[in-house]
This record gives C-alpha cells, structure tokens and sequence, in this order.
C-alpha cells in the first residue's frame, strides 16, 4: 500500500463513519459530460480510472447540447480564418493563446470523435458530411449530428466508457469533499482524492488517485433564468481556489436551447426559436441558417 492511501485510509478510520469503503485509483474524474468521457478514454489506456456521475452517465446537459462543433475541415478554409472569425466575434473577450490552442486542434479532435463512432451528418449524395455555417463564421465549419450533436457524441462515447476495462463508472454518486494533504497529515495542499457519497445507499466511499480531474460543469445554475436541466449544478465550487478560478468564464456563458424572457410571459424556449418572436442575438443567428 502506497503512503498516500495509507495516510488517506488512516485518516477515513479516525475522521469519517466506520462504513467508509476505499478505493484507489490512479485518475479520479468527477463529471461524466462530454469533458469527462473524453479524459476517462484518454487517458484509460493505460491507467486505471474512476468516472463519477451524480446522476447517469447521460443526465448532464452535454446531452442536450444541439447545434454543431466549429473545425476547419475543408481545403478552402484555414485554420488562420478560424482564429480570426473567433477573435472578432469575441469582441476582445478571447485569450488568443486559448483560441489558436482550440482552433489548431479542432480537425483531430473531430478525427478522433469520427473514429470513436459518432454518426455525424452526411451529405445526401454520401460526399462528405454536411457542413453549416453559423454566427461569425466566414466559412462552412460546423460539423453536427442533425440538430442533437450533444446527445449524439454524449451517447457514443459513454457506450465505449462503460465498455472500458479500465474505467469504472459509478453512476448515482456525488463529491462531497476532496481530500487535500493537510487532511491526512501530510505536508503539502496536493489533492489526493475525494470523499464520495452513494446518493441509492447513503454510504460514503474514499477515493485515492493520483491525480483528482474536475469536470462537474454546472454553471448556467447560478443564473435566475436558464434552459440547463434542473440537475446539472454547481457542486464543486465552494471548494477553495475553485471559486475564483471559475469566475472569469460567468459573463460568457451562454444556453442551448436559446430562449427569451418576456415581462409578464414565462420562459420559453425551442430548439431553433423563442417562442415570442424577438430581435434577439439567437433568433437572429438560426434564420441566418
């Protein structure tokens, strides 16, 4: 037994109830949305991995995510366009080391995707896949699987999660606390992994990873009006450092599907349209289609 599980299974004995279980693991993930997945088969080709859902494994919203993903995948694109379009539409907002990161990884990352199995949309005449343009873009670069993309890759890629030998899901259970150095007496603030509640049994399990991932999403519940599912919350943040490394992405945040708030009308929304027709950005964006 290592000295970080040892240290973590003395400190659950002394501190937490009797029935804690321990596991140990090499990669803990908590999240199993579209970020989730993609580290879990990542990096379980060669380590030993825990993907924790607080629901199933397709309840989050990277299941009702719809329009498409944005790579450069033709020959009369580029991916200097891409950045350019990105840059402009972010009205000064982007960090432009992130937007030419994300943009020059986009083809292998919709490769990878393709490879993995997701049915994306092909042309009628079976040439190639149906490409949009949307937004900002100068070009057609949006790749989707019809007009339900999320639930499309969500679906493929926990079928081949669940199927992993080295990825273990536990579906129904929640991160309470992670378990910091300081906690076990050790020195150091290194994340050693998390205290993990059975939301079905009541029961807490220790988990010990060598490396913690947090992929919980959540955050379009910290407005008063979204579409998000009722879930899907914020579970992690009142971590410390959690919090202000978060903040930053809030005034950027935006729904799928669009929706409008009308004085006096409830909140309404459609997987192309408002329900009250009005000038707003989204509206404007899906008739441009």
């Amino acid at each position: 037994m290592t000295s970080l599980v040892r240290e973590t299974a003395l400190h659950s004995r002394k501190f937490i109830q009797p029935w804690v279980l321990m596991q140990q693991y090499d990669v803990l993930i908590i999240g199993s949305g579209l970020a989730g997945l993609t580290l879990a088969l990542k990096v379980g080709q060669d380590r030993k991995v825990c993907l924790i859902s607080k629901r199933g494994i397709n309840d989050g919203s990277s299941n009702w995510a719809q329009g498409g993903i944005a790579a450069v995948l033709t020959d009369d694109d580029s991916t200097e366009a891409h950045i350019q379009d990105t840059l402009i539409a972010g009205a000064g907002l982007c960090d432009a080391a992130v937007t030419r990161l994300v943009a020059e990884h986009g083809r292998e990352t919709v490769e990878w995707l393709i490879a993995e199995g997701v049915p994306f949309t092909r042309e009628e005449d079976n040439s190639g896949f149906h490409l949009t343009r949307e937004g900002g873009h100068s070009h057609r670069r949006i790749i989707h699987a019809a007009d339900a993309t999320g639930h499309a890759v969500q679906k493929t890629l926990a079928e081949k999660v669940q199927q992993h030998p080295n990825i273990t899901v536990l579906e129904e259970h929640i991160a309470v606390d992670l378990i910091t150095a300081g906690k076990v007496n050790m020195e150091g603030s290194a994340c050693l992994g998390a205290y993990v509640l059975n939301n079905l049994t009541g029961k807490v399990s220790t988990i010990a990873a060598q490396q913690t991932v947090l992929a919980t999403g959540g955050a379009g519940k910290v407005y008063l009006y979204t579409t998000n599912l009722t879930f899907p919350r914020v579970t992690v943040w009142p971590w410390p450092g959690v919090l202000a490394a978060a903040l930053p992405i809030w005034s950027s945040s935006s729904f799928t599907p669009p929706a409008c708030t009308i004085p006096r009308l409830s909140l309404s929304s459609s997987p192309r349209r408002c329900a009250v027709k009005v000038a707003c950005s989204s509206c404007l964006m899906a008739d441009a289609l």
